[in-house]
């Protein structure tokens, strides 16, 4: 089977594209080099956007047919023009749950939508020329898919069965599937599945041991998915290790970064763990009061109040607690160091009154990333409750520390705004030579810092999303966005805006944009 390739340009009347070079930052550190607009109809499906490093951006979405449906693919250069376009065929009853860009090719992920059907669909799409593969993946157990991962000669799918973490390998050179070994023995939750360039994989999952303590469970395997070594980091007295991130020195010693606590919602502060190839391991705790610039994203005199509070208590010898919600994201290689990026976020809740009868109706929300259930509640006649509306994200902290898991430095960068009812990471890194860029997407508003291990070079700076055309007015309402990394120091913002001219009031247009932004 061959995927439908179409060199021509695309139309003018559909596809508009500028480029420019507007200074966000004062010190021209963060630019934005290219727009492409894409006019989209109220019942017309939007874009889904797959980075694809310096090969460009791989767009695909879902048409529905009589007996199948299609799934147009379309490859951008990294000036934003089409280099081919085309369709891949979809039984009925399957989406697109996922898609990673990996190896110069695309992949494609699908669900079935059927109730109790087991099995998925994978298509690998090849950069080059958009030829394409399909893999029907057989599973015997059937279970909740949450996770796919594309590794050297297989796919991998985690997810859930009865709360306990599974892992499907799929190899691709022998189109069979396999359960990894080492799951479905007790409840737990998978916080990583990582794959290495050897082939090998690793897989986390937080969980309890005899002693009721949550630990972190790492499972090595070799590229044709048997288990090489278990390891098993325990905490010390009185803590729990929630949530852990990988990765890999060039000695083939492991870090694993992430967060501890007393309980498995509500984090204390941060651990670093170097483990040999042994298994052997060594955990290095750090308070959240132990970073000094933890709580740099609050107002200055709110600031001093609590930093004031923690000399007092270490003055009288007294412990120091505090607790957050933190979602850990992955470890970045920066010299000889590591940066860990996470953000703290807290579950917001709103009134919601009823005077006419409903059923009672039960609502929940359960995080992946194991912070549990958020919103529980039953509405009833004349009643009003507290329902769950989101997690409100209020700062990121980026934190160095060496190869022996000594931490070095820590900063931290206002979140304003952003409230999300998916746990997801809106901050990005980019690490130059002499200074550390951070940068979020607000809406039409692209923010940024920049920053000097714990120096700050220059503060929080904002600037909109530039569009097409000199005479338009800027957004007129902003329905989503989004922004990524793409390759080296280029990231995509990418969304669906409502923009007005300011001639005509009321010519209004709806467009799938997406602007790539240069950090320099």
């Amino acid at each position: 089977m061959f995927f439908i390739s179409i060199k021509s340009k695309w139309a003018k009347s559909v596809f508009f594209l500028t480029l420019a070079c507007v200074s966000i930052s004062s010190l021209a550190q963060v630019v934005q080099t290219g727009r492409l607009e894409v006019p989209i109809g109220h019942d017309f499906e939007t874009y889904s956007v797959v980075p694809l490093d310096s090969s460009g951006l791989a767009l695909y979405r879902s048409f529905e047919g009589p007996k199948e449906n299609q799934l147009e693919l379309t490859r951008l250069d990294t000036a934003l023009q089409q280099v081919w376009k085309g369709f891949l065929p979809v039984p009925k009853g399957f989406s697109v749950a996922s898609a990673k860009a990996t190896n110069n090719a695309i992949y494609l992920f699908l669900k079935s939508t059927v109730p109790n059907f087991q099995g998925f669909l994978a298509f690998v799409v090849k950069t080059k020329d958009g030829s394409f593969f399909s893999y029907p993946i057989k599973n015997l157990i059937q279970f909740n898919a949450t996770e796919f991962v594309v590794g050297e000669e297989a796919l991998l799918i985690g997810g859930y069965f009865n709360f306990r973490p599974i892992v499907l390998f799929y190899s691709l050179k022998e189109q069979r599937s396999r359960i990894l070994p080492g799951f479905l023995n007790e409840p737990g939750e998978l916080t990583q599945i990582k794959t290495y360039p050897n082939g090998n994989v690793d897989v986390i999952v937080s969980a309890k041991n005899a002693s009721r303590k949550k630990c972190l469970w790492i499972r090595h395997f070799d590229n044709a998915g048997d288990l090489i070594q278990t390891v098993v980091l325990e905490p010390d007295e009185n803590k729990n290790l929630i949530f852990g991130r990988a990765a890999k020195m060039k000695n083939d010693n492991q870090v694993i970064a992430g967060v501890y606590g007393k309980n498995s919602q509500y984090s204390r502060g941060i651990f670093v763990a170097e483990v040999n190839v042994y298994g052997e391991y060594v955990i290095h705790y750090y308070n959240f009061a132990d970073l000094n610039n933890f709580f740099h994203y609050m107002k200055a005199k709110r600031e001093k109040r609590i930093k004031e509070r923690i000399e007092r208590r270490k003055v009288k010898g007294k412990k120091i607690r505090f607790n957050y919600r933190f979602l850990v994201h992955d470890l970045v290689p920066y010299g000889d160091q590591f940066i860990m990026l996470g953000e703290a976020f807290y579950p917001s809740y709103s009134n919601r009154s009823s005077n006419f009868y409903r059923t009672p109706a039960f609502g929940n929300y359960y995080s992946p990333t194991s912070y549990g259930l958020y919103n529980r509640y039953y509405n009833s006649p004349y009643r009003t409750d507290y329902v769950f509306d989101g997690f409100q994200y209020t700062h990121a902290v980026a934190i160095g520390f060496d190869k022996q898991a000594n931490l070095i430095w820590n900063n931290s960068f206002e979140i304003n705004g952003i409230k999300s009812f998916q746990l997801e990471q809106f901050v990005k890194i980019f690490p130059g030579q002499d200074h550390i860029v951070l940068l979020y997407l607000y809406e039409n508003l692209i923010r940024s810092k920049i920053i000097k291990g714990e120096q700050l070079v220059e503060g929080t700076t904002q600037e909109a999303i530039k569009i097409v055309g000199g005479k338009e007015a800027m957004k007129h309402s902003v329905l989503s966005s989004k922004l990524e990394h793409w390759y080296g120091n280029h990231f995509i913002a990418h969304g669906i805006q409502t923009i007005r001219t300011q001639d005509i009031f009321f010519d209004l247009r709806k467009v799938f944009f997406i602007n790539k932004i240069s950090v320099r």
